[in-house]
């Protein structure tokens, strides 16, 4: 929701102690984490295990939990891994008729090599250390649908335009006075959420254990070297919001899937409930993922900077490729079912897709001033992959910068709700479904020409797989409305 986001609020986090939003800045850890001060800790007995995680389609981190002293010794090269993990659904179903792996091959192999510059403590879960793996083939090459690749690739487009782009992750989650077993015991119904809308922005709360959750969780970051910026109950039932300092965009997304498995892993040890779904009731309000982007040319200007109130040459370009082709890739930021219910009027979530200057009801939101002009994408879910998100942020770019696309609407002034409902020639919907969007981004030349066939084969068919789980399911809504009228 968040009618005041942490790092898009101009009166909160933008008052950051001289923070230039578009200077990348990566993340520090409490102490420098390199595999000599791994091993020191190893030898005094204090990290046993390493966490090797790959991040998934949907952004849960996959792999193994190593002796400490094996990865150390045999492993910081590489560790072989099955390709079960990048082709199955949400419930760790494998999809059928997958290119890179399936049951016609046997699901084989591939390498997890682990990334040593992601290399930290993983605080949530004591005496281990954790590092993020890219998957890669036996002969080194990355694997091409593995989420970190898909993002780097864009990030490196953007370097052949002489651009540098840095990401703040604003990110949402809803929290239930409940633990995963009873939450599950209870079919996930009547669960209590642990504020109400009444404590949103709230320094102390009704509940403590709301605030030693929260103390904790922010401990736990620290631990773990996440260059956490503020953490706040925002205006839902039991929503908390969580935003990062801005760095690189695949330095963002890392810290985001990180910090998910810590908020999971503590929610499961302190009796919360954690979810990210996009819309987990259908009264709340839904969570989002917000993306906030800055680019910065090769003379250190703001790609984002306002002219006379509007976007100058590069970025009216680049906010036309984004109204012209983000609903072509919705499933990379929108990848379940249950995401596109979010999408309401008078929801905090677009409507349809739109741009406004500082406009919190439009899906793009011009902001910032100086240095610290960006975009903040508003389409993202809690659900959304982060890496998949801002791969299709930076795609949709530059699907306006390389075609030189004209910026031929005006920003929304006000409603953008309103204006929807008032100018329905005007209107640029999103996709209404997982169907639609999967069909959508299967169709693109755009999304092809951005990410390629077999990323677009891939995710196309993992949304329609995901679908055609939903449709033969029997939901609660069905029993209740039939189950005696039928």
């Amino acid at each position: 929701m968040s009618p005041t986001n942490g790092t898009s609020h101009p009166g909160a986090a933008d008052d950051r102690a001289g923070v230039r939003h578009a200077a990348p800045r990566s993340g520090s850890q409490p102490t420098p984490f390199d595999l000599a001060h791994l091993r020191t800790l190893v030898n005094e007995g204090q990290v046993g295990t390493v966490l090797l995680a790959l991040p998934d389609l949907y952004g849960t981190l996959r792999g193994r939990s190593l002796d400490a002293g094996f990865f150390l010794d045999e492993a910081v090269g590489g560790l072989d891994g099955i390709a079960y993990l990048l082709a199955t659904d949400l419930a760790m179903r494998p999809v059928p008729d997958l290119a890179l792996t399936g049951w016609a091959d046997g699901f084989p192999d591939l390498r997890l090599a682990p990334d040593l510059s992601t290399l930290r403590l993983a605080g949530w879960q004591p005496g281990s250390a954790i590092a993020l793996a890219d998957a890669v083939a036996f002969d080194g090459s990355p694997i091409s649908v593995a989420p970190r690749q898909i993002l780097r690739r864009q990030v490196a487009r953007l370097a052949e335009h002489g651009l540098t782009a840095s990401l703040g992750v604003e990110s949402e989650c809803a929290a239930y006075s409940a633990g995963y077993d009873r939450a599950r015991a209870d079919g996930y119904r009547n669960l209590e959420p642990v504020a109400g809308h009444d404590s949103a922005f709230a320094l102390t709360h009704e509940q403590p254990r709301v605030d030693e959750f929260l103390r904790e969780l922010t401990s736990v970051l620290a631990v773990s070297g996440l260059p956490l910026e503020a953490l706040k109950i925002d205006g839902s039932h039991g929503q908390i919001e969580t935003t990062f300092r801005h760095t690189d965009p695949v330095t963002a997304a890392d810290h985001h899937v990180l910090y998910k498995a810590a908020a999971k892993a503590l929610g499961a040890r302190t009796g919360i409930a954690v979810t990210f779904m996009a819309k987990p009731f259908t009264e709340a309000d839904g969570a989002s993922c917000h993306l906030h982007l800055s680019l910065t040319d090769q003379q250190g200007q703001a790609v984002f900077g306002l002219e006379d109130g509007q976007p100058g040459k590069l970025g009216a370009q680049a906010v036309a490729g984004c109204l012209a082709a983000l609903g072509e890739f919705a499933p990379f930021y929108a990848p379940a079912v249950n995401s596109y219910k979010r999408y309401l009027p008078y929801s905090w979530a677009p409507a349809q897709l739109d741009y406004g200057i500082d406009n919190r009801t439009s899906a793009l939101r011009l902001t910032g001033r100086g240095p610290d002009a960006r975009v903040e994408c508003r389409l993202p879910g809690a659900d959304a992959n982060p890496y998949l998100a801002a791969a299709a942020l930076i795609a949709a770019i530059l699907h306006g910068i390389e075609g030189v696309l004209a910026l031929d609407t005006a920003p929304v002034a006000g409603n953008a709700y309103q204006y929807a409902a008032d100018n329905p020639q005007l209107a640029n919907p999103l996709p209404a479904n997982l169907v639609e969007a999967a069909r959508r981004f299967r169709h693109s030349t755009a999304a092809r020409t951005a990410f390629g066939d077999d990323v677009v084969d891939h995710y196309s068919q993992v949304a329609k797989h995901e679908a055609r789980q939903h449709d033969l399911n029997v939901t609660d809504l069905e029993r209740t409305y039939g189950f005696v009228r039928a």
